[in-house]
């Protein structure tokens, strides 16, 4: 699940200054999203349509996902729970408006807890935070999409395949 495709959202000027294209910096970045592990999609319906292009790319090409204001454009509990565990290095997330103007797609890139060169940050979280984050990523991980296309943001039905199996979520 690479490469890096183009938001229809963008302006010609994001396109004409490079979007999508790797910084100097995401070499020397553990967190860079290329040493991170590619999961798959979820979705989310947006209240009226509209998600601004913040000319703020990832190196994938789509947005950064807007953690505070992403609750502004939708009702779902599940931008909570990526805004928490994307604040607390669980995981990045990276958003494109789907053709029909009414879907969100939220890339999910995973943070191993082993990551090199973060000095074993990730291993020294507090308990409440290690709890709360276990929570989320219980109930996140079944929900992960890792249909091909949903990878593009194209919205072509598909039988789903999900990351883990959708029994496992917590009663």
């Amino acid at each position: 699940m690479d490469g890096v495709e183009l938001c229809p959202l963008c302006c010609e000027s994001c396109i004409r200054n490079g979007v999508g294209n790797d910084h100097d910096d995401s070499v020397r970045d553990p967190f860079a999203l290329h040493n991170l592990l590619s999961s798959g999609t979820i979705t989310v319906d947006l209240h009226d349509g509209h998600f601004p292009c913040t000319h703020e790319h990832a190196s994938d090409g789509w947005h950064l996902v807007p953690l505070r204001q992403l609750s502004g454009y939708t009702e779902d509990d599940v931008c909570c729970m990526i805004s928490f565990l994307t604040e607390h290095q669980f995981l990045r997330a990276t958003c494109c408006l789907g053709t029909n103007q009414r879907t969100l797609y939220i890339r999910i890139y995973l943070v191993p807890t082993d990551l090199p060169n973060v000095r074993g940050q990730l291993r020294h979280r507090s308990k409440a935070i290690l709890t709360e984050g276990g929570r989320y990523l219980q109930s996140l991980l079944p929900m992960i999409s890792q249909v091909h296309d949903s990878w593009r943001a194209d919205e072509h039905y598909q039988a789903q395949k999900y990351l883990l199996p959708r029994e496992i979520v917590s009663t």
